[in-house]
């Protein structure tokens, strides 16, 4: 679920009078007051592509944790062959599956960087905007604006930590493989205790 900026902290525009400008302040108003109006469309348009990343982004993530468990299951039937069998993978297809799995991992960095360079140039854009703003003299904002990003930031720590949360889980379940395969080669042996 997508989380929307925070508005408590949208900026408050001071009101003006008209009747108290001059014939000067007022074209300069005016002329301020239309270039705010492009800057909020512009803002308007980059959040609404923001949250398009966004949701391009979960979706990479997905197929990405879907990339991990095929990479998984590639590494359990190449180093316990025996354990695994031909239940996930059939060894006729274990070539395929492999570079199936290295192309899907390049065309998903591929997109990770493409996203990622449109956050770069979406917040180089709000920073010309940011410039713009403090660069006009009687249309003011009075606090500061945040920008969508921050939110997208904060999802990533998130989805990080899921990623730790399955690698670790991956990482228990290999240790444990390892121990089955070490006892069944225990049973072979003939050995009574397990050194």
């Amino acid at each position: 679920m997508l989380s929307t900026p925070n508005t408590s902290n949208t900026p408050s525009i001071q009101s003006i009078s008209r009747a108290s400008l001059s014939t000067e302040d007022l074209n300069k108003f005016n002329t301020e007051e239309n270039v705010r109006r492009v800057i909020e469309d512009e803002r308007r348009s980059d959040v609404e592509e923001a949250k398009k990343d966004e949701m391009q982004r979960r979706i990479i993530f997905d197929e990405k944790i879907q990339l991990m468990k095929d990479e998984h299951q590639v590494f359990l039937k190449l180093n316990y062959p025996n354990v695994v069998g031909q239940k996930q993978i059939k060894d006729a297809d274990i070539e395929n599956i492999v570079a199936s799995v290295n192309l899907r991992k390049k065309e998903i960095e591929k997109k990770e960087s493409e996203l990622k360079e449109k956050v770069i140039d979406r917040l180089n854009r709000e920073k010309r905007r940011k410039i713009k703003e403090s660069k006009l003299k009687i249309n003011k904002v009075k606090t500061s604006q945040r920008f969508f990003e921050s939110e997208v930031e904060k999802e990533l720590w998130k989805d990080q930590s899921r990623i730790l949360v399955l690698i670790q889980s991956l990482t228990q379940m290999i240790y444990l493989l390892s121990k089955k395969e070490r006892l069944k080669q225990y049973k072979i042996s003939g050995f009574k205790k397990l050194v």
